[in-house]
């Protein structure tokens, strides 16, 4: 074993380039890997003279490079880094310092070096999301935004879903009296509209108007429901309000900021992306517009992560474990609203699936997570105790949860028909438009 390794490292070191592409690997397009190779590569898988080494038979050697958006690259081996460049080429990448020449075959997940006598493969490199750790308060923020951000807490009030005397949408603050009444009467702050991706800051309340009479955008409220104003007009997807910057996706999917006013927009990433979520100034968490997998992306150099390969909803980053419902179901299948609630370690990627399906809603609480019918998931080790086997619509789905209180929907024929707000103190509860 000892030779067989001394052997493999001589031919590492030794070796000025792979050569040849891995037989039967299948290259995506030139322009493809330009923009999604970029990023951390780290050694993951050895094969010399016949024989399989894992990262673990020669972590020492710690290999790893990185390559940039413009062009330029780093490696490091046994501790020492070197500059280089790198260039998409023939389907794979082309990574050259002064002591290494590389040309990698590339599928999306992986590069492979082959030159017939030795192999090395890559993968993404995990270890810079260790830095991604979520508290309470952070991921239920995320939950409430990712189940369409109907409500928000701004002061003692609740901001949020409504219906007028004829039953028709519209933005709405109730006061949080604190007494055995839970909210007093709604007060209209915006009519004839469905409020959604609400984001009640000091001093503001951020938010997507869809108006039932077309005049959608983005508006702003003062933090006491009045000054409500346009900040920028048209149909968006998404907002998000993060370190003094709104961000938002547009009707092709893109994803653009402002200025809380909405001036000085920018455009944050070509990609198409859904489910946008700003995990922080520098990582972006999304769902792939075409297939819904999930991904993260750090913004500043474009490194990107595949979490999963599925078609996916409702991602939402407790501790540093990321649950979310995989869809197995077609958009225009009937059953497409039928999940597994999954959960996957952000350090390893490694995920886990519940065996039950259930409605894909979730909110987070102090006391842990809470799935549609009021189930509770108190602890980590119960999360994924859903069975359903025999599963219906739900008539109750946990839709945000702040500090003491927890919104639901109450549904009837598949419809949402009542809003209900449970004080999780005494679990004292009131519903609206009854």
């Amino acid at each position: 074993m000892f030779r067989n390794i001394c052997a493999l490292i001589a031919a590492l070191l030794l070796a000025a380039s792979c050569g040849q592409a891995l037989a039967g690997a299948q290259p995506v397009q030139e322009a493809d890997v330009a923009q999604t190779a970029v990023g951390a590569w780290q050694l993951a898988g050895y094969a010399f003279d016949g024989n399989e080494y894992s990262r673990q038979d020669l972590d020492f050697m710690a290999e790893t490079f990185t390559l940039h958006a413009d062009g330029t690259a780093a490696h490091s081996l046994y501790g020492e880094t070197e500059e280089g460049v790198w260039r998409a080429e023939d389907g794979g990448v082309t990574l050259e310092t002064p002591t290494v020449v590389y040309r990698l075959t590339f599928d999306g997940d992986t590069l492979v070096c082959d030159d017939g006598l030795s192999r090395l493969i890559f993968v993404r490199a995990t270890d810079s999301l260790a830095e991604l750790y979520f508290d309470t308060a952070q991921a239920q923020a995320m939950c409430n935004l990712m189940n369409g951000g109907m409500f928000a807490i701004a002061g003692d009030s609740l901001i949020g879903l409504n219906w007028d005397a004829e039953g028709r949408a519209m933005l709405a603050m109730r006061p949080l009296t604190g007494g055995a009444e839970v909210a007093g009467d709604a007060v209209m702050l915006d009519g004839s509209c469905r409020a959604s991706f609400i984001n009640a800051s000091g001093d503001a309340i951020y938010y997507l108007r869809a108006g039932l009479e077309g005049d959608s955008g983005i508006y702003a409220l003062d933090a006491d429901g009045t000054d409500r104003r346009l900040l920028r007009e048209g149909a968006y997807g998404s907002l998000q309000l993060c370190d003094g910057r709104l961000y938002y996706t547009d009707a092709d999917n893109a994803l653009f900021s402002c200025a809380p006013d909405g001036d000085d927009e920018r455009r944050e990433t070509q990609r198409a992306v859904r489910s946008p979520y700003l995990l922080s100034r520098e990582w972006l968490l999304y769902a792939d517009a075409a297939d819904g997998a999930l991904h993260v992306l750090r913004l500043t150099d474009g490194y990107d992560v595949a979490l999963n390969a599925t078609r996916s909803a409702l991602p939402v980053l407790v501790g540093s474990e990321l649950y979310y419902f995989e869809l197995p179901y077609d958009r225009d299948d009937e059953r497409a609203d039928m999940a597994h609630i999954c959960r996957l370690d952000m350090l390893t990627l490694s995920a886990e699936r519940a065996a039950g399906f259930c409605g894909a809603y979730l909110a987070v609480t102090a006391e842990g997570l809470c799935a549609a019918e009021g189930q509770r998931l108190a602890n980590a080790e119960a999360w994924w105790a859903i069975e359903n086997e025999a599963y219906r619509g739900p008539s109750q789905v946990p839709v945000f949860s702040q500090g003491d209180y927890l919104v639901s929907l109450l549904y009837e024929d598949g419809a949402a028909v009542r809003v209900q707000l449970e004080r999780l103190s005494d679990h004292r509860a009131v519903s609206f438009n009854e």
